[in-house]
């Protein structure tokens, strides 16, 4: 049997990045680095608790400051269609029943500077009740593990 070998234009070769030097020098221009005016500014406040029914989410302290813009709770979604996702439409903008990982977005705020939006954040209200979580694959046997668990 006779080989025949293949000469190839793009496997095996060097990709060379067109955003490389930008990037490596620091003159790439990020989403973050931009200001315009009249911008706003968006913050999260996140679950500080891995597993967690939901008792309170109360931004109201919160959407009383000057120059917050608006805040985003659980409240403000329940009547719409807010669950979505690519192959599963589990998931929602901010947790409505439970969080479900340290980090789970739970309330946002848009506010006229960044230094007002964290200080927002600090004013919401979050009340927990920790849930039983699975921390290795020894307690995942047999836990239930879906999006209505």
């Amino acid at each position: 049997m006779m080989k025949t070998t293949q000469s190839y234009t793009v496997a095996g070769t060097n990709a060379h990045r067109v955003d490389g030097v930008e990037k490596v020098t620091g003159k790439a221009v990020y989403t973050g680095d931009i200001q315009l005016p009249g911008m706003a500014y968006a913050k999260i406040l996140r679950s500080p608790v891995p597993h967690a029914r939901l008792i309170k989410v109360d931004a109201s302290k919160a959407q009383e400051l000057t120059g917050v813009i608006a805040t985003l709770t659980r409240d403000d979604i329940k009547e719409f269609a807010y669950k979505y996702g690519a192959t599963y439409k589990d998931q929602s903008i901010v947790a409505v029943e439970k969080v479900r990982y340290v980090g789970d977005p739970v309330a946002a705020v848009l506010a006229e500077d960044p230094a007002l939006a964290e200080h927002a954040l600090d004013l919401i209200e979050v009340e927990y009740e920790e849930l039983p979580k699975v921390t290795n694959i020894e307690e995942a046997d047999g836990a239930r593990c879906y999006p209505g668990s």
